[in-house]
């Protein structure tokens, strides 16, 4: 946007037949793999100029500053933004060539490459629209000539298409493609087009490469962003880990008193039903036996001592295997509304557990606990590979003398850092004042010579290699 206009301003282009969406779709495919190719190119020449290219910063800079002027002298398009350009290739106003296009687009993305790892301010925002308004606009003129009955309207259309694709296929935000072309232009009328060609292109572009260009640099960097659900921290725990067993039961032909004593004798409020194998049959709950009393009471005719369990119960159960995980229960809680699961081995109906909510609720427990402990001993690997030196923990017992101390209060071994404190399954930053309690786990780096130092502060007993 610029001031209250937008910069493609007073072109309107739309899609002339449905029978061109499968042209779009095409578009997004063919943009897919150079949106890769354009990630690639720009790092590779970020890692070339910083590691083949042993000159000062300023001299690096006039370097590539000579390079893309001398490219200019033969496509002088590929200047600054290229906003003026762009407008001309999108209103029709220039008459290039299917192949000067092609060649605009890749001369602008060698060049953007050269000049952000020379050490020029900017970004690759803009030469993302730019070559996709070139690659676009050829593809347009090109389905045109080939397939004129197809290309109903102006080629042109397909440029404002392959803008949002290829900015989608670079930095992996279709949504943030299609509303930011949307701001530029100020025309809906391609909304459909548009978002066809954005989402093949990043779904294709992540087959050639996994992750996006912002993303990729963080990557780079040590920065690993993962998706962080809580589903997916579960995904290594199966439901048999989080069942409950033995599973309360309960036979089909008992009578609601004794439903009654059993439910309050295993202090729960749901009881599998068995039948005369022993395998499941229903599922039965105290709102079932509440329900029974009511239409009693309504009822005087009713006689409760004639009903079963098996006349009250639930037939129709949702059941999971014990070998799944547990977030596919989780799933299929959510799907039916229930609150509890018998857990059936596949193909025989035994009954060998019943998995409710809150042993859910202690799996995820467990899940962080398994996370915290993993990423906890991947520091200490780490840690150790950096110093060389050794890293043990040390428990400090409720008889340990350094219970109740503080950290600065303790006598240690001039070879000795304490790196972390965990107390109760939080990690805890150590300063000079933290104060150890029973139960703390301290990790140490220490020299190998200061372990006698350390096994007499903390007993030998309480030390882990």
């Amino acid at each position: 946007m610029r001031g209250a206009n937008p910069i493609f301003g007073g072109l309107h282009f739309a899609l002339g037949n449905p029978t061109q969406l499968p042209l779009y779709a095409l578009l997004g495919l063919l943009l897919a793999p150079i949106a890769a190719i354009t990630i690639r190119v720009i790092y590779w020449q970020h890692d070339f100029w910083h590691e083949r290219i042993q000159l000062s910063p300023l001299a690096k800079t006039a370097l590539a500053g000579a390079l893309v002027a001398l490219v200019a002298l033969f496509f002088p398009q590929i200047m600054g933004a290229g906003e003026h350009v762009m407008h001309e290739v999108l209103s029709g106003e220039a008459h290039f060539t299917i192949i000067f296009l092609i060649a605009l687009a890749f001369t602008k993305l060698l060049m953007t490459a050269v000049s952000v790892a020379g050490g020029f301010v900017g970004g690759v925002f803009a030469p993302t629209l730019f070559i996709g308004i070139m690659l676009g606009s050829a593809f347009g003129h090109l389905m045109a000539l080939f397939l004129p009955e197809y290309v109903m309207g102006v080629p042109q259309a397909y440029a404002i298409a392959g803008m949002a694709g290829m900015l989608a296929g670079v930095v992996r935000a279709p949504i943030t493609a299609i509303l930011l072309v949307f701001e530029l232009t100020n025309d809906y009328l391609l909304i459909l087009p548009m978002m066809l060609t954005s989402v093949l292109s990043v779904f294709f572009a992540d087959r050639f490469s996994p992750a996006g260009l912002y993303h990729l640099g963080l990557m780079r960097h040590g920065i690993h962003l993962k998706p962080g659900r809580d589903v997916d921290l579960m995904q290594g725990i199966q439901v048999r880990e989080a069942m409950h067993t033995p599973p309360p039961t309960i036979h089909y032909r008992a009578t609601l008193e004794e439903l009654r004593r059993e439910l309050r004798k295993q202090h729960t409020s749901s009881l599998c039903v068995l039948d005369d194998d022993g395998l499941l049959y229903g599922i039965v709950t105290m709102t079932d036996l509440q329900r029974a009393y009511e239409r009693a009471v309504g009822d005087p005719e009713a006689k409760l001592e004639a009903l079963t369990v098996g006349d009250i119960c639930t037939r129709e159960v949702i059941t999971i295997a014990p070998d799944e995980p547990l977030w596919a229960a989780i799933r299929r809680m959510g799907e039916h509304n229930i609150g509890r699961l018998p857990v059936v081995k596949p193909g025989t109906g035994e009954v060998i557990g019943l998995l409710r909510r809150h042993n859910v609720m202690e799996a995820y427990n467990m899940a962080v606990m398994r996370k915290f402990h993993d990423q906890h001993v991947a520091e200490q690997i780490r840690l150790q590979a950096l110093t060389g030196a050794e890293v043990v923990e040390a428990i400090v017992s409720d008889e340990s003398p350094v219970a109740g101390k503080r950290l600065c209060e303790i006598k240690w071994p001039p070879e000795a850092i304490v790196a972390s404190v965990v107390r109760k399954n939080k990690l805890i930053v150590p300063h000079g004042d933290t104060k150890l309690r029973a139960g703390d786990t301290l990790t140490i780096v220490a020299d190998r010579h200061a372990e006698p130092a350390l096994e007499k502060i903390f007993g030998k007993d309480a030390i882990i290699y």
